[in-house]
């Protein structure tokens, strides 16, 4: 004889015409013990507002779960309900719990051997320790000692240096007064601008532009320094946009007249 109690209910409908005898009572009594339970189910469906009571009424609260030990005897676990889900197709609510022994289960309400308790789990929120966070100590210098730093920062402007095997060339300094940090302004060898603190990078010699460029960079600090002589912070700031401004203009007006040139040349390839 077959095995009709793996067989779907859709297989069953479909031979059951072609059997006879005990085959046939087999199948008839498997089709009528699955639509009996497909009617208890449906008969015990819990509905969304049902459903919603429920929940509130057992949220958290200890729950015994019985398992059943080598000798047949039930064993039961305590625990308590973490969270529950409605259903809404199948008409049931579904327990989330957590055992006393740190193990997790689902339960269906209603479900064997499973007791919802009166009794509600106290949950003691964690309350994470909260560091001792030491603040930053801020670098005390000198006056005499910020400037003897950036005279030898400055005089390093235009040298090769090399920043974790990134390799460029020093074109600035800069220093923040909050923290006290010394940085160097790095321009890569593939074009990118970096910082570094003043302590930690490797710095090489001068080349030919370096040299130049520690002229240039010379020259425009003393040039500054002269002119801005006397002037308040807010005086320096409007001068040093001034300058910028012209600098700009300048280089609008190259623009301008390399455009002009080419714009001519390429009229006179026409003519």
């Amino acid at each position: 004889m077959a095995n009709y109690e793996r067989m779907s209910t859709k297989k069953l409908n479909e031979i059951k015409s072609s059997l006879q005898g005990e085959e046939l009572k087999t199948v008839e009594n498997i089709l009528a013990e699955r639509q009996a339970k497909k009617d208890m189910a449906e008969a015990n469906k819990i509905t969304a507002e049902q459903a919603e009571q429920l929940i509130e009424d057992s949220l958290h609260h200890r729950v015994q779960i019985g398992q059943i030990n080598a000798s047949d005897e039930v064993e039961w676990l305590g625990g308590y309900i973490t969270s529950a889900k409605y259903d809404e197709k199948k008409g049931q609510v579904y327990y989330n719990i957590k055992a006393d022994n740190g193990d997790r289960y689902k339960k269906v309400h209603g479900a064997n051997l499973f007791k919802i308790l009166d009794e509600v789990q106290v949950i003691e929120k964690k309350v994470k320790e909260k560091k001792d966070s030491k603040p930053r100590e801020k670098r005390v210098f000198t006056q005499e000692q910020v400037n003897e730093i950036l005279k030898e920062m400055h005089a390093n402007v235009g040298k090769i240096c090399v920043k974790n095997e990134i390799e460029g060339r020093i074109v600035g300094v800069t220093l923040d007064k909050r923290s006290m940090m010394f940085m160097y302004k790095i321009l890569t060898n593939e074009g990118k601008k970096i910082h570094c603190a003043y302590d930690k990078l490797n710095i090489g010699d001068f080349d030919e532009e370096g040299q130049q460029m520690q002229k240039n960079h010379v020259s425009r600090r003393v040039n500054m320094n002269s002119e801005t002589a006397g002037m308040t912070k807010a005086e320096k700031l409007e001068y040093k946009m001034a300058k910028l401004k012209e600098q700009i203009a300048v280089l609008q007006e190259q623009i301008a007249k390399e455009q002009a040139e080419k714009d001519m040349a390429k009229e006179e390839r026409l003519d």
